[in-house]
């Protein structure tokens, strides 16, 4: 009987530090929103104390929605740095993988005969899949012998080595 593959084992501990670190980043978000609530919350109290009050109040919810404004911007930015990074990671992780298992273009219209399968799951665009692979649509295409960007659920692409 053979022990588990090292490359299954590797990539297992990868998944599961993704995964992790998804928690992570998903319980920083939560914080963020229920700070952002707060704010809310915040700045409701001093419009409804500030419909009689002077210019301090005026000033405090000035600030307040300055406040709220900074964190909406910084709460987007780690969204998006959120998706950056688990994007890269997973991308890594496909391309290690796929260059692991390169299979031989079977009759694709590329001059490359080297690259890697990828099966189109929802929601997937050939330019998200190019983007993936560090290719460009048109060589997807030619590879495949495609007329358009058009791609269906389960479509078997082959994606040929960037150069």
């Amino acid at each position: 009987m053979m022990g588990p593959n090292p490359d299954e084992a590797r990539r297992d501990a990868d998944v599961q530090m993704l995964a992790q670190r998804l928690n992570e980043l998903q319980e920083q978000v939560k914080a963020v929103e229920q700070e952002n609530q707060t704010l809310i919350q915040e700045m409701e109290q001093v419009r409804t104390a500030s419909r009689g009050a002077g210019s301090t109040t005026q000033s405090r919810l000035d600030a307040l929605e300055k406040q709220f404004q900074t964190l909406q911007k910084a709460r987007a930015e780690d969204r998006q740095a959120i998706i950056d990074d688990i994007s890269h990671k997973i991308q890594g992780m496909l391309a290690g993988s796929a260059g692991r298992s390169s299979s031989s273009s079977s009759g694709g219209g590329s001059s490359s005969d080297t690259g890697y399968e990828h099966v189109v799951k929802s929601g997937e665009t050939l330019s998200e899949i190019a983007h993936a692979y560090g290719v460009t649509t048109a060589a997807i295409r030619q590879a495949n012998r495609m007329k358009s960007d058009s791609v269906r659920v389960g479509q078997k692409l082959f994606i040929p080595e960037k150069r």
